[in-house]
């Protein structure tokens, strides 16, 4: 059998494209604007690995900075800071901070390169809709000779809802908390373990195979439930099938045999 290649960019695109839509609505909810002024700031430099913050409007997710006050990560917020770093070499020389594209261009690859799926404690068949956001020092922080980066986790956003966490997300993947930021399927709609659901994914994506989709997954379910599907016998295999550069695939997920909906998740060291 094989398998797709890595979906992580793919998969990490769509997670923003979803969390900013999603942002769009927590806009008109709170009424927040871009004139707003928070009540208090955290330097750049002040954010450490495992703290916590809201983003308040749509713009936030895409701006390069982020001074936001911060929040404990067990009340409701959007971000989880889980690598700080420090930039060096020629673009940390110039004395005026460079271009976003610029930056993005020396930061994004070690955003990229962090182990995330340590962080959150995954296993090899756990999946998750959370992706990776770069900061960089304000304008001003930088003329002040401030360089350092942070690499920001944000969460996917259910559908018609903003993205949002009431739970840290170090180590969370083995916790039946995991559900807020597992990826599951309703038809052929994606959201969180924690919503209604009729699917979970199992982290295999495969090119699809002729005869029964369903086969090739088994091995992958198995592992993800912690033993053989007999022991499961209200549990199926469920294939979703996609198309990736014009190739037919199927991302492996269980499901309940009778179709019923549930929430939370089946993975075996989360299971309540």
């Amino acid at each position: 059998m094989s398998s797709v290649p890595s979906p992580r960019t793919a998969e990490m695109s769509t997670v923003l494209a979803r969390t900013a839509a999603a942002l769009a609505l927590l806009l008109l909810l709170c009424g927040c604007g871009q004139g707003d002024q928070y009540a208090g700031t955290v330097p750049t430099a002040a954010r450490k690995v495992g703290s916590c913050a809201k983003i308040a409007t749509p713009e936030e997710l895409y701006t390069a900075s982020d001074i936001g006050p911060v929040v404990p990560c067990t009340e409701p917020h959007q971000t989880e800071t889980v690598f700080v770093g420090r930039l060096d070499g020629p673009i940390a020389a110039e004395a005026e901070r460079p271009v976003v594209e610029k930056l993005d261009t020396v930061i994004a690859d070690r955003c990229h390169s962090v182990d995330l799926r340590g962080y959150l404690g995954a296993r090899a068949r756990d999946s998750f809709g959370v992706s990776l956001l770069t900061r960089v020092p304000t304008r001003a922080e930088w003329a002040a000779g401030e360089r350092t980066f942070r690499c920001d986790a944000i969460p996917a956003a259910a559908p018609g809802a903003p993205p949002q966490l009431s739970v840290p997300l170090r180590g969370v993947l083995p916790t039946a908390a995991s559900a807020a930021v597992r990826v599951c399927w309703r038809g052929g709609e994606q959201l969180p373990c924690d919503r209604p659901h009729t699917a979970e994914e199992v982290n295999a994506w495969l090119l699809a195979a002729p005869g029964s989709p369903e086969q090739p997954c088994e091995p992958y379910v198995t592992e993800f439930l912690g033993g053989p599907l007999s022991d499961f016998p209200e549990l199926a295999v469920v294939a979703i099938p996609g198309i990736v550069n014009g190739q037919q695939t199927v991302k492996c997920a269980v499901g309940r045999r009778d179709g019923r909906q549930s929430t939370g998740t089946l993975a075996v060291d989360a299971r309540s």
